[in-house]
């Protein structure tokens, strides 16, 4: 395919929504969240992904408060959807595919990813309520949700389940999600879980189902 031809095809534009606060360096969700992008750029061969990353860490959002909350509402009864307060909301819709990385924290994930989804959930842009209750208006096509943990999660993987509402609530693409356990325990070899791991990351880039535009195998 020539460069002007590959230039027209549209892009996969791919959500990352990072909140691997750690680091990229020491973060082990981190890596397998970029293993799993690095399986993706496999698949697409000329297809362009475009890749656009939200760093919890650098971002350092607050609660949302009574003060977010007046906020948004005035916004929304004025219309002004294109005011920065829904700068998060507007990425998050025009993704094609939501990748979110967390760490397993506390039976859940870090406090700000719960700041970032209290931040794209926006009535009547996002979501809405019709008749048979909630429907997502956001179109991607898939909502991969990574984690890992020193542990077990076991039946308590409240993050995940969360994930999984929030894509539900906002959206009618598929959800997929990942768990790396064991990581901390004794006896367990860290390393060999990774590289396992990572390799799960490319099988399960291999899963997802790009646009048509983007399939070249």
């Amino acid at each position: 395919m020539g460069k002007e031809a590959a230039n027209s095809i549209p892009a996969v534009k791919i959500l990352f929504i990072n909140a691997c606060l750690r680091g990229r360096e020491r973060s082990r969700t981190d890596q397998l969240c970029r293993a799993f992008l690095d399986g993706l750029s496999r698949m697409a061969n000329e297809q362009r992904l475009v890749v656009e990353e939200v760093n919890l860490a650098a971002e350092k959002l607050p609660c949302y408060g009574a003060e977010e909350i007046e906020q948004r509402a005035a916004l929304l009864d004025a219309g002004r959807l294109e005011d920065p307060f829904f700068d998060f909301a507007r990425q998050y819709k025009a993704a094609d595919l939501i990748l979110c990385g967390a760490p397993y924290w506390d039976f859940s994930f870090p406090a700000a990813l719960k700041s970032y989804f209290e931040r794209i959930c926006v009535e009547e842009y996002t979501f809405c309520y019709t008749d048979e209750g909630p429907a997502g208006l956001c179109a991607f096509r898939d909502f991969v949700y990574i984690t890992t943990c020193g542990g077990h999660v076991g039946g308590l993987d409240l993050g995940t389940d969360y994930a999984r509402a929030i894509a539900g609530f906002t959206g009618q693409g598929a959800f997929h999600a990942y768990a790396c356990e064991g990581l901390d325990m004794l006896g367990n070899h860290p390393a060999r879980i990774l590289d396992k791991a990572r390799g799960d990351m490319a099988a399960l880039a291999e899963s997802i189902s790009l646009p048509q535009h983007a399939l070249h195998r």
